[in-house]
């Protein structure tokens, strides 16, 4: 669709992520011009699998690229919420093909890569320029322009950082050293060939059928799926730590040794996983943080993405609130007219997202705090409440509660455009 009045822009994104390709992708289907800078020397993801929820797939839908990534998914029929201790099943969300029939797309996992390769195919055949080993160095947000490690110097009419949770391009923005932002909790992540989980009668379960099995815990977490296409099983493990870290580990550290230890007293099936594996990657998690800031003053600038917004993990909610970004700025920059209106639309955007972003922080940060309570009448509360009640309102699994689902799901992202667009011209 052509740009009402034939208004084509120039737009420079920093970082090739998911955000990066999503937004580059939504903007190009209006006809304007797109590229992308990025600083590896290649379009890569980091990690093996991720969560798409149906308010991400509608994003993907959208985009026009939900069938390409659902045909190198897997679609999980249920999520089991387990007891740390023992693996009781506390309570089970259905999946499949529920979602789909309730919200009008599925709940999808998949291999990050596969997915950035969906987007990277995309952008490509909508003529956006790809440039990697391009690490910016300085931004002119009144230019707009950026600088790069190479010396070059890239102009445009509108810039977007979308650099991930260590964002420079915050840092640039409001002053904010990225060092200063030192995370609490460490990600440990497995990867182990479903076929080994399916020679053990106490794993199997894990990888058929297609499930999230999920583990509640004091102070951590643990999520594990099955990326079928890959032929591996993810394993994620969450756990916080007492002070603020990073991934740096003295010599001799074995990550698999302190996980036996970490995860020593939880279920047993649990300890077998950590046990069949060969290696473990791990890193500091970001805390989830809403920057103050995300567009600058000279309305030329917008940080997207984990850039603005980085979101704690309880809800499966970053690449899809990721998504959303992309889409809801791909639309307002179909509606502008006059290049004198980018400001304008880019603080529509910070006005609407920021809301819907703030809602969503909001119930994960207290589902964080329910899941991970300690041992105690709290958590045998919770618990007693998660296996006998019906969901409602408050339930302890996000997944099943209908408040919950029904501000992730059914949000309309044309009609909140809409509204906000309307407002504008009425001048509002």
């Amino acid at each position: 669709m052509q740009p009402e009045g034939g208004l084509v822009l120039r737009f420079i994104i920093v970082g090739g992520g998911l955000a990066g390709l999503a937004t580059a992708i939504a903007l190009a289907q209006q006809n304007h011009l797109v590229s992308i800078l990025e600083a590896q020397e290649s379009f890569s993801q980091i990690g093996a699998g991720i969560q798409l929820p149906p308010n991400c797939c509608k994003i993907l839908k959208h985009l026009g690229i939900l069938e390409s990534v659902r045909q190198l998914s897997t679609i999980p029929q249920e999520i089991d919420f387990l007891s740390y201790r023992n693996g009781e099943l506390l309570c089970r969300t259905a999946l499949a093909p529920d979602t789909e029939t309730d919200y009008g797309a599925p709940h999808l996992v998949v291999h990050r890569g596969r997915l950035l390769g969906v987007l990277l195919q995309k952008a490509e055949e909508l003529g956006v320029n790809l440039h990697t080993n391009c690490a910016v160095t300085r931004i002119d947000f009144d230019s707009p322009a950026v600088f790069t490690n190479d010396g070059r110097k890239f102009t445009a009419d509108v810039v977007i950082g979308a650099d991930g949770s260590r964002s420079s391009c915050l840092a640039a923005l409001d002053g904010t050293s990225i060092s200063q932002r030192r995370p609490r909790k460490m990600v440990y992540r497995l990867t182990l060939p479903s076929h080994v989980l399916k020679m053990h009668e106490d794993t199997v379960h894990l990888v058929s059928p297609a499930k999230i099995t999920y583990w509640m815990g004091p102070a951590a977490h643990v999520v594990c799926y099955d990326l079928t296409h890959d032929g591996v099983c993810n394993m994620v493990l969450i756990k916080n730590m007492p002070e603020p870290t990073s991934a740096q580990r003295g010599p001799g550290f074995d990550a698999i040794t302190e996980l036996e230890e970490t995860f020593r007293d939880w279920d047993p099936v649990l300890s077998h996983v950590i046990k069949l594996a060969d290696t473990v990657r791990f890193w500091p998690l970001q805390q989830a943080r809403i920057a103050e800031k995300w567009t600058h003053e000279g309305g030329k600038f917008v940080l997207i993405g984990d850039a603005s917004h980085t979101m704690a993990t309880y809800l499966a909610q970053s690449a899809a609130q990721a998504f959303e970004d992309a889409a809801l700025l791909g639309e307002l920059f179909a509606r502008i007219q006059s290049i004198h209106q980018v400001g304008d639309a880019l603080r529509i955007f910070e006005l609407v997202r920021k809301e819907r972003v703030a809602s969503i922080a909001r119930v994960s940060e207290i589902i964080g705090e329910i899941g991970e309570l300690e041992d105690g009448a709290l958590q045998q509360e919770r618990d007693r409440q998660l296996k006998e009640m019906t969901p409602s309102a408050g339930y302890a699994n996000p997944y099943s509660d209908p408040s919950v689902r029904k501000i992730l799901y059914e949000y309309d992202l044309i009609a909140d455009v809409d509204l906000a667009w309307k407002r504008y011209e009425r001048g509002g």
